[in-house]
């Protein structure tokens, strides 16, 4: 019995093994961050969740760095999500980091994390 008997071709199967991947991160980081009452232990919380995986023996890099690298952008089924998970920072309930700064004027204080909401 092969894996290729469940999906019609490798894309497939990485595809589908990267959407899975992207699906466990997002969820561990967002239930990592959902505690945190300021955007600087919401930070604080990002950081930890990534020191704590680089930590793990099983971690050898970037998943999604590593399938870009093989394959580029030649297969569409691996290098969509690969890219999604790249650019995609809907963490924190689904709001991108650059909305928690909106409306800030840039000064000195524009990504003080203490002076954020």
């Amino acid at each position: 019995m092969t894996l290729y008997n469940h999906f019609p071709g490798k894309d497939d199967l990485i595809s589908a093994v990267l959407d899975r991947r992207y699906q466990d991160i997002v969820a561990s980081l967002r239930a990592s961050v959902k505690p945190a009452a300021s955007a600087k232990e919401q930070l604080r919380a990002i950081f930890a969740w990534h020191e704590a995986w680089f930590a793990t023996p099983e971690f050898s890099g970037c998943l999604f760095e590593c399938a870009l690298a093989e394959f580029g952008t030649e297969y569409p089924k691996i290098s969509t999500i690969a890219i999604q998970y790249k650019t995609n920072n809907d963490i924190m309930d689904g709001r991108h980091t650059e909305d928690r700064f909106a409306g800030r004027p840039c000064g000195t204080d524009c990504f003080d994390p203490d002076n954020s909401a």
